[in-house]
């Protein structure tokens, strides 16, 4: 392989990171900027001419000072990469994976510059590096099929880096003493191979991508589960707090979210009022003070019964709902329910993707576009999983809440109670109300009953004994309690009273932004468990809030005005106020594409052609090799690879423009080495004369005889 050919390969392999880095973390403009001038240093300032392999002494000191360089680079990016952080509160752990990536990809860009044509080791391990924090940042899209794309296209890449670096600069594989250059080689089998393997690679990998398609959001809804309960145990430590978006699935995990970081912000939203509550997590079931969700894999766990399938929901179309921010691409919409209102209030939902993947909508949410093909829709009204929340996501909220009739599957889970605690909720509850209460007279009365008797603290001065329910335990000593408390009585008592409840998390977003009347924020502090209860009559799911001091707020249409949106969502006003022009239009979505979007583009495009087109290409050969005047010519060659592979084994290669007589010669000396035992100067002796004797009957076109064993 030439030098030039060499620094061609590095330059790809290397901008290809460039992009993925940039892409993944938004910041295309300076990588790209750094890549241009380091590159634009080679190509002006080395020349590309073959230097022979000298064997030095390494110095002691080098490998200390790489290191310590390393880490000095790693400070500055870190500094960098803190500073362009707009939340108040840095989230340390995604700070380490952008700053890693980054230093390691300028690393690997320096390394470049002092070795453009053959590279260095530690290039390897930093373009590793740089995949992997990268696709943990979210670099490698929700999709499978991106996914595949990407993980094919980073095994490629590295097969080559190896190549270029570890054996042709370095030597692994070849123990002689000539160039690796000087090998046998044929004009068409390698790259014809080469890309044949390549199409069978992309074919297969999309072939498992499209057959995974049904079982993927299960696997990655059990993984979120995993992963949220390590969280879980150790959320018992206040430091790690407000790392993740909220669950609330154990009695005090939310208030321990609350305190341990309050001014992190978790979510944010653009609406013109303040969105109010937002879902996040749905559960039905209580055991020993822990909420479990029905639909999920740890009520098998926990139940030993099958869990309650989610509803998949595939996209009807492309949303029309204007964006406050500028997207490559628009987003789908997906209707969650056939029976539209009048009215549509779109919410622009921002997450953060390094606190999970949690999506959330208000109660009332007759819609939602976002950028997916695909979601899985629960039993309860939450989107467990198909949303890529590097995006944002808007929900289309209604002036009304939406009727669903209540599914066979959730009639006994939404009105499940654990039997040691029926009888003293039953007559807790029988004291509340009477018995021509409505549903809704029934939820306003428990909900007055909290909110006038209890008070709200985050700390309990109570010792509850560690045996003891703590629901049982809250009711019978009224003690203070914060809204996991209120929230799961109120469930439990509304379920002893015949009415179908469930348990809710979320946030509570209502904290307008200094910069923008228009972007609401909701914080660690603004996590809240709240109550809905389910009314047969008018086949409604409400909220119900019982944590003294709090009033559910959601997003009503009556308090704008009514000309501000029309039934889709979109708003008829300008929102941004602003008019950038084409230009400014292209560099946002030149600095916003996603580097896995050409890549799965040429995926997709270049599998079935190139499969067809090999094909073709190799059944023409051998229609070519069955003719009697091609099956001699086959022969010989077949002959001509098996020796030179015999001499391969001795560390003899023959070089493209070497003649057959001339590369007997060779092999001849190589036979009067001293250092060969008597057995391989005869293979070699042997084999000198048969190379003669083949270009002699090649010469005459004769058919050669086989080397003798």
């Amino acid at each position: 392989m030439s030098e030039k050919r060499q620094l061609q390969i590095l330059a790809v392999l290397l901008w290809a990171q460039c992009l993925f880095v940039g892409s993944t973390f938004r910041t295309l403009p300076i990588v790209c900027g750094f890549s241009a001038v380091i590159t634009l240093l080679i190509l002006g300032s080395r020349p590309l001419q073959s230097k022979p392999r000298t064997t030095t002494r390494r110095r002691w000191w080098t490998t200390p000072l790489a290191c310590l360089g390393f880490l000095a680079n790693f400070a500055i990016v870190a500094q960098w990469r803190a500073a362009s952080q707009l939340s108040e509160e840095i989230n340390y752990v995604y700070l380490v994976i952008d700053s890693l990536a980054h230093t390691s990809f300028t690393f690997a860009f320096l390394l470049w510059l002092r070795r453009p044509t053959h590279g260095h080791p530690s290039m390897i391990p930093f373009g590793c590096i740089v995949a992997l924090m990268s696709c943990a940042a979210g670099g490698a899209s929700s999709s499978l099929t991106a996914q595949s794309a990407i993980a094919l296209t980073i095994c490629l890449g590295f097969i080559l880096g190896c190549e270029v670096i570890l054996r042709n600069k370095h030597g692994f594989g070849v123990v002689s003493t000539e160039p690796v250059s000087e090998r046998p080689s044929s004009n068409w089998i390698a790259p014809t191979f080469s890309l044949f393997v390549l199409s069978a690679l992309m074919i297969g990998t999309s072939g498992v991508a499209n057959s995974t398609n049904m079982i993927l959001p299960a696997i990655q809804s059990k993984l979120q589960e995993e992963l949220q309960t390590s969280f879980n145990a150790l959320a018992e430590e206040s430091y790690v707090g407000g790392t993740r978006y909220v669950r609330g699935s154990e009695l005090g995990s939310l208030r321990k979210h609350m305190l341990g970081d309050p001014a992190e912000v978790a979510v944010q939203a653009y609406c013109q009022i303040p969105p109010g509550y937002l879902r996040g997590t749905v559960f039905d079931r209580y055991f020993r003070g822990r909420w479990i969700d029905s639909g999920s894999f740890e009520f098998e766990r926990y139940t030993r019964q099958p869990r309650i399938p989610d509803l998949p929901i595939r996209s009807t179309g492309v949303g029309t709902t204007g964006l406050y921010e500028t997207l490559p691409e628009p987003l789908n919409r997906f209707e969650l329910f056939d029976d539209q209102p009048g009215q549509i209030i779109p919410v622009e939902v921002f997450s953060d993707p390094s606190k999970g993947s949690l999506i959330f909508t208000p109660l009332n949410t007759y819609w939602i576009d976002a950028s997916s093909e695909e979601i899985s829709y629960t039993a309860h009204g939450v989107i467990r999983t198909g949303i890529d929340v590097r995006r944002p996501y808007v929900a289309g909220v209604g002036q009304r809440l939406p009727a669903a009739p209540l599914q066979p599957a959730i009639q006994e889970s939404t009105l499940q109670v654990p039997e040691q605690l029926s009888l003293k909720l039953r007559d807790y509850g029988n004291k509340l109300v009477t018995a021509e209460s409505s549903t809704v007279e029934i939820a306003q009365s428990v909900s007055e009953h909290f909110q006038s008797v209890y008070g709200y603290s985050l700390t309990s001065k109570l010792d509850r004994p560690r045996r003891s329910d703590p629901i049982e335990f809250f009711l019978d000593n009224q003690h203070d309690a914060h809204c996991e408390y209120f929230a799961s009585a109120t469930v439990l008592l509304l379920r002893s009273l015949g009415v179908h409840a469930r348990y809710v998390t979320g946030y509570v977003v209502d904290e307008m932004t200094e910069e923008d009347s228009s972007l609401w924020v909701g914080r660690n502090r603004d996590a809240h468990a709240w109550a809905e209860a389910y009314d047969e009559e008018s086949q409604q799911w409400f909220p119900v809030e019982s944590t003294p001091g709090r009033t559910y707020r959601t997003i009503e249409p009556e308090q704008l005005n009514l000309n501000a949106a029309d039934a889709d969502g979109n708003l008829l006003e300008d929102q941004s106020g602003l008019d950038d022009g084409w230009f400014q239009n292209v560099i946002d979505w030149a600095a916003s594409v996603r580097v896995s979007e050409p890549i799965v583009i040429l995926f997709r495009i270049s599998q079935i052609p190139l499969f067809i087109g090999l094909t073709a290409y190799l059944w023409k050969r051998h229609r070519r090799s069955k003719q009697p005047e091609a099956k001699a010519e086959v022969r010989a060659k077949r002959m001509l690879r098996k020796v030179d592979r015999l001499m391969a084994r001795m560390e003899l290669y023959r070089a493209p423009s070497e003649t057959l007589c001339h590369f007997a010669d060779r092999v001849g000396q190589a036979a009067d080495s001293e250092r060969l035992g008597v057995p391989q100067q005869q293979v070699l002796t042997r084999c000198a004369s048969w190379y003669r004797s083949y270009a002699a009957a090649r010469y005459q076109g004769l058919t050669p005889e086989p080397l003798s064993k």
